[in-house]
């Protein structure tokens, strides 16, 4: 799945993301008209997420609507890849949670159709980086192919006295786009946010 995943040749669009140094991302939908290459991705998406011991609904489904996450952690300071947490919340009828730990910096699991998600990155000693992902939006013919994300975050340190409120705030938000039939970072929510951050760490400074 990393192989495929990874080969910007096999995607769609490859959008840049704002000039705010917080994520990185591209992002596409699956095309699995190859019938090999589909099998391929499947079987080696479904051994590497469940070496990490993933519960079922972080799984690919049997019935293929799956939008397929993939990133690695990196620390701001430098951008080397550093092994850290990651927490996925799922909103619906019942509200789950599962923490597991990134391999080699490397977290990689499978959201489902109509939820709300939060994915909270933590690291040693920097701040957590929520991430809100809604899956609501695609018509039924679109989840047929299904979705893949890569998205690699850049934890940084805050100073004493950060407020902590913001903190418990999404940092960047993910939603449906029916224009490009994509999920893409929702730019004014996100734009928002990192003014209250650069606004927060100014206030902090000496």
């Amino acid at each position: 799945m990393t192989k495929n995943v990874n080969d910007k040749s096999n995607h769609i669009s490859i959008l840049p993301i704002l000039p705010f140094d917080f994520f990185s991302y591209y992002l596409s939908e699956m095309n699995f008209s190859n019938i090999l290459p589909a099998l391929f991705i499947l079987i080696a998406a479904i051994s590497s997420v469940s070496a990490q011991n993933l519960p079922e609904w972080l799984l690919p489904s049997e019935n293929g609507r799956d939008f397929y996450i993939q990133g690695k952690m990196h620390l701001k300071a430098d951008s080397s890849v550093t092994d850290g947490e990651v927490e996925v919340v799922r909103y619906g009828a019942d509200t789950l949670k599962h923490k597991f730990r990134t391999d080699q910096g490397l977290y990689e699991f499978f959201l489902h159709p109509d939820f709300v998600y939060i994915v909270t990155f933590k690291h040693t000693f920097n701040a957590p980086k929520p991430i809100l992902i809604n899956t609501t939006g695609p018509e039924e013919k679109g989840w047929k192919r299904g979705f893949a994300l890569m998205l690699d975050i850049y934890m940084e340190r805050v100073p004493d006295g950060f407020s902590r409120d913001l903190l418990k705030e999404p940092y960047g938000r993910i939603v449906y786009n029916p224009e490009s039939r994509l999920f893409e970072p929702d730019r004014d929510y996100s734009a928002s946010q990192m003014a209250r951050w650069v606004a927060e760490l100014g206030r902090l400074s000496p």
